[in-house]
């Protein structure tokens, strides 16, 4: 992994489209219960990348398991 914000954004996003496709599909397969799943652990993921405190400072929020 590298040290470079930019980078590190870059290969998320790539990560996100692959995301999207696959709730996309999922989504025409009416999988609901997957879809439910998905929905919670992104809004953990959501969370975790929000920047702490209403001041938007560049300390995130600490990492924690989804386990």
């Amino acid at each position: 992994m590298t040290d470079n914000p930019q980078r590190l954004y870059d290969a998320a996003s790539v990560y996100c489209l692959k995301i999207q496709n696959i709730i996309d599909h999922l989504s025409e397969l009416g999988a609901n219960e997957q879809l439910k799943l998905l929905a919670g652990r992104l809004q953990r993921l959501s969370f975790r990348s929000t920047p702490l405190g209403a001041d938007d400072t560049d300390e995130p929020h600490a990492a924690v398991s989804d386990r």
